[in-house]
């Protein structure tokens, strides 16, 4: 079981995996150290959306075309950085619409850890041990990018205040376009 923990764990720390960290970045856009418990929070609310979509896909079948999927993945992270950068003020960070948007994101990236793992994942009686120890190995790996970059937010809010801020929308517009170019290399049609 250990190896599907190291899988899910690799599979987003790989760099070639870097849409799944820019994702994760955004989404705790104007949060803190301090706010470890909210990060914790929004990273388990990703979790739990993209293993359920996960279980079934794996378990079932496919809800949407690969291609399409592909394409919905960077989305999630164009309208995640483009709500990060109207709604900055901190207060906003973690309201309910946030939590459930998160959720809702996660059943897409779901799917696509389901086209990557349904390859690996052999048929037999241990097949959800396989896929929790898979989503236990994703959710240390989204906390520990989140605690990295909530820190170097840190770091930097000690130097200045306002150049957090600047930083933290800039983030977001890299983010939009960043995921702009993926939306259009990916575009299904």
């Amino acid at each position: 079981m250990t190896t599907y923990f190291l899988l899910g764990l690799n599979h987003v720390l790989d760099f070639s995996a870097f849409d799944h960290m820019l994702f994760i970045c955004i989404m705790l856009l104007g949060l803190s150290l301090k706010d470890w418990k909210k990060m914790l929070v929004l990273v388990s609310a990703f979790t739990i959306g993209h293993s359920l979509t996960l279980a079934f896909v794996v378990l079932y079948q496919p809800i949407l075309d690969t291609a399409i999927v592909e394409f919905l993945i960077p989305i999630t992270i164009m309208l995640t950085a483009i709500l990060k950068f109207f709604n900055s003020n901190k207060s906003n960070q973690t309201n309910g619409f946030i939590y459930a948007t998160i959720l809702f994101f996660g059943f897409i990236h779901g799917m696509g850890f389901a086209n990557y793992l349904s390859i690996l994942l052999p048929s037999g009686e241990n097949l959800g041990q396989m896929l929790f120890m898979f989503n236990v190995g994703i959710e240390v790996a989204q906390l520990i990018i989140g605690s990295i970059f909530l820190g170097l937010i840190a770091v930097l809010n000690f130097i200045s205040k306002q150049n957090t801020q600047i930083a933290q929308k800039s983030i977001a517009v890299v983010g939009v376009l960043i995921s702009l170019l993926l939306a259009i290399q990916n575009f299904p049609f």
